[in-house]
């Protein structure tokens, strides 16, 4: 890579910023600095996905400036030559090389001033499609966060904590559907002993338990339930049995 003194970032490449945490936005600047000084930097999976717009727009900026660097050079070559062949046929002239950075310079920053444009819209579009990809995915994890909330008789001091955004984001990774979890989380909700029915006397009702992992899931999600009636109706002929016994 050629090194430069500066480089450019669009303004409209920032927004990605707005989804990001404080933590992550860090990162971001810090990969962003690494390959600029042509250094290494370890990325973890949303970094990544948040520098390759940035990436994308610092390549075809160094490709630009290395193509203006080298046509400068040519323009410089060729007046060097002009005007030693004027010196040799008496004819005033015979400078010496021009220096081509004011040049480069001011050429770079036209060539950035006439492919903003063209740049800003296709970063534009990209930033746009991620952002929208982002809004879709947290959308998703909300809804599922809700019909809990909504299953379990929650309140509305309920947490979307980070643990549990993070369990539900690991099974649609995973491969699982909405359906699949609102199905486990439901199960759960009529299972008698996660409702309190226990030797303990706990409920056990918590996403973190019902996503912990592929295969949590996938036992809540086929587990046989007894509806409320049901389970009245069970505790009532149970008091009677004892009754009788006694």
């Amino acid at each position: 890579m050629t090194k430069r003194k500066s480089f450019i970032i669009h303004i409209d490449s920032l927004n990605i910023l707005d989804e990001l945490s404080d933590d992550q936005a860090g990162k971001l600047f810090k990969a962003i600095k690494c390959h600029q000084l042509g250094d290494e930097f370890e990325f973890d999976t949303l970094t990544r996905i948040a520098f390759s717009q940035f990436k994308n727009q610092f390549d075809r900026d160094s490709e630009k400036y290395i193509k203006l660097c080298e046509k400068n050079r040519l323009i410089a070559e060729n007046r060097y030559k002009n005007n030693a062949t004027k010196s040799t046929t008496g004819e005033p002239g015979n400078e010496s090389l021009p220096s081509i950075t004011k040049t480069t310079d001011n050429d770079s920053k036209s060539d950035s001033k006439s492919d903003s444009k063209s740049d800003s819209k296709s970063d534009s579009k990209k930033t746009k499609a991620l952002s929208s990809k982002l809004d879709e995915i947290n959308v998703l994890l909300l809804s599922i966060f809700n019909y809990w909330l909504q299953i379990m008789g929650k309140t509305n001091h309920t947490k979307f904590t980070p643990q549990r955004k993070a369990k539900i984001k690991a099974r649609l990774k995973s491969g699982y559907t909405q359906h699949d979890i609102e199905t486990a989380i439901y199960n759960c909700a009529n299972n008698p002993f996660n409702m309190g029915q226990n030797e303990e006397g706990k409920v056990f009702d918590d996403l973190t338990l019902i996503c912990r992992d592929d295969t949590k899931l996938e036992y809540y999600m086929t587990l046989k339930t007894i509806n409320k009636g049901q389970i009245k109706i069970s505790q009532h002929q149970r008091d009677i049995d004892g009754f009788l016994n006694s």
